[in-house]
């Protein structure tokens, strides 16, 4: 789910969708770093980012020094999520709070918060 955007199926299509979402909001990356699936490795996405000007990297899947601030993220999602599992809200409501709190909290490596470093907003 990205803002209002859920992610229907991990096929090429969709996941095109979302990510053009993300870019026209917040503007083409130089760089995107994804696992092999096969969302990521199809000849149509290969299109898109290039068309996109993206340099695409994937990562080897189960392989943690490859891709560790992916499971770093995972994990802090996680367990954000288990902290939240008793409360009443929606799921929706829940990943808010998440984002939230993510994006305004000051990165131990620059000491920025996310939103400030993106959107140079606090």
């Amino acid at each position: 789910m990205v803002g209002s955007k859920t992610l229907s199926s991990p096929a090429t299509g969709p996941t095109i969708r979302v990510l053009q979402f993300i870019f026209a909001t917040h503007g083409l990356p130089e760089l995107m770093v994804s696992d092999n699936g096969s969302a990521f490795t199809s000849q149509e996405f290969g299109n898109f980012m290039k068309g996109k000007g993206i340099v695409h990297i994937t990562t080897a899947p189960y392989h943690p020094s490859s891709n560790g601030l992916a499971e770093r993220a995972v994990q802090t999602f996680k367990a954000a999520m288990k902290r939240m599992e008793n409360e009443q809200e929606t799921l929706e409501t829940k990943l808010d709070e998440f984002r939230f709190w993510y994006r305004i909290t000051p990165h131990a490596t620059t000491g920025e918060a996310p939103a400030v470093i993106l959107m140079e907003r606090r």
